[in-house]
């Protein structure tokens, strides 16, 4: 495993490397769990080592069907660029892209990171031995990454989860090298008028569901949000896609690459 600079201000146990100071088994993890447990996502280990395959008959399959493409589009579109030493995937839950994207970029670090301590012990019993990964438990707006440090910064449906995604984004670019590049991926991004009703929508499933707390951790982000940075939309609507997410099961959300300048 290569050793960075600023591994000696994480305290390392267990195959992750942990934020000092940073609360462990936080409230929104114990719902978070729970709910993923009622919904038949958290998988065992055999399983989170195949993903994105999963069985046929499995109750999540089209959704992973979804994640198959998504994660094989990035990686395409990844290995036709030049510089890239280093990828953050935020929100990286068990892993399975992060170690997805470190054995298709065996030369590039890749770095998983989540605040979600039972996936991320989970991922490094799982693919502890990918030299090329590692595992982050901490806060990205307060954890001691230096500027400039990642070349390419990965969010796959892990946006919703955090509160402002202006904020988030301004912090990714702190610690994005110049040419670097955000990629946002199967979340949702809406036009004002939509959040309402994709509100109550969540608002009643986390309810149904038992988990009514849920909507207090889960935030919904306009494109308006968006409008300080320079982004592109990498798979515009048109009526190709659409044809193409019927056919092929492709992801509904945008893909958004955000860079530090206009490209």
């Amino acid at each position: 495993m290569q050793k960075n600079s600023f591994d000696s201000l994480f305290d390392f146990e267990n195959g992750v490397f942990f934020q000092k100071g940073l609360l462990r088994n936080s409230a929104f993890e114990n719902v978070y769990l729970e709910l993923r447990d009622k919904e038949t996502r958290n998988y065992t280990d055999d399983l989170v080592g195949h993903l994105p395959s999963l069985s046929g008959n499995h109750p999540n399959r089209k959704e992973w069907r979804v994640r198959t493409h998504s994660s094989s589009k990035l990686v395409n579109y990844l290995k036709a660029k030049k510089e890239v030493n280093t990828i953050l995937e935020l929100g990286c839950g068990n892993g399975w892209l992060s170690n997805y994207l470190a054995k298709s970029f065996s030369s590039v670090s890749v770095f998983a990171m989540d605040v979600n301590q039972t996936e991320l012990l989970q991922g490094s019993r799982v693919f502890g031995d990918q030299s090329n990964l590692k595992f982050y438990y901490a806060d990205i707006l307060t954890c001691p990454f230096p500027g400039k440090t990642f070349d390419v910064i990965v969010l796959a449906a892990s946006a919703p989860y955090f509160p402002s995604l202006a904020k988030l984004c301004s912090r990714l670019l702190e610690i994005l090298t110049d040419s670097g590049e955000i990629h946002l991926i199967d979340s949702p991004i809406y036009h004002s008028h939509e959040i309402e009703k994709s509100k109550q929508r969540s608002i009643w499933y986390f309810s149904e569901s038992g988990f009514p707390q849920m909507q207090h951790w889960y935030h919904y982000h306009d494109w308006y949000s968006l409008n300080q940075f320079h982004y592109s939309i990498l798979n515009p609507p048109t009526i190709w896609s659409r044809l193409e997410r019927f056919v092929r099961g492709t992801s509904p959300f945008p893909w958004v690459k955000i860079t530090k300048t206009l490209t």
